[in-house]
Order: C-alpha cells, then sequence, then structure tokens
C-alpha cells in the first residue's frame, strides 16, 4: 500500500464524513461550535482509521509510514516532535479529519 492509496482512501472517507456533518450543522454552529464540532470529526476519523488500521496494517511497509510523517508534516506545518509521536492510526486519522475540515470550507 502507498501514499497514494492511504490518501485516497481518507479522502473518500472525508467526503462522507463532510455530507453528514453538513447535513447536521449549518454555518452558526460552524461559526459558535467550532472547536465540539472538530473534536467529533477527529472522533469519527479515528474510528475509520481504526478500521483501516485493522484492514491494511500487514499492508503498510515503514517506507509508506514514513511517506505518510512527510507528507502531514509539509502539507500542514506540524512539527517533526509531534507527527514522530504520532502512531500510524493516530496519522490517518489526523489526515482523514484535515481532508474533511477542507470540504466544509
Amino acid at each position: 500500500m502507498n501514499l497514494g492509496e492511504i490518501e485516497k482512501f481518507c479522502e473518500t472517507q472525508a467526503q462522507k464524513i463532510s455530507k453528514i456533518i453538513s447535513s447536521e450543522y449549518d454555518q452558526t454552529d460552524f461559526d459558535v461550535e467550532t472547536l465540539n464540532i472538530e473534536k467529533e470529526i477527529f472522533e469519527v476519523s479515528s474510528g475509520h482509521a481504526s478500521i483501516f488500521m485493522f484492514e491494511k496494517r500487514p499492508l503498510i511497509s515503514s517506507k509508506d509510514k514514513d511517506s505518510l510523517k512527510l507528507s502531514i508534516k509539509s502539507r500542514f506545518g506540524i512539527s517533526n516532535r509531534m507527527v514522530d509521536k504520532m502512531s500510524l492510526k493516530d496519522l490517518v486519522a489526523h489526515l482523514i479529519k484535515s481532508y474533511t475540515i477542507n470540504h466544509l470550507n
């Protein structure tokens, strides 16, 4: 499994999550409850990441994990130290959350 396949999975899940979130909340909710909505998005993203890890972990090499870390660092400006501490599941969840938020904006 390569970085492109991981990103495709994350993008697909983000589209699904953003459709549900946008149907449950209106713009006023986003303005007032941003942190709570982002927390909810991360919790759902984490669930999708758990399923992904259960199914795909054996297919993900250390090279794929390093590519994912580099991608997240460069795209989202997260520190090396923080990304290095994240598990693979957390990296995937963060990517799903980020894509979801991009879809909602």
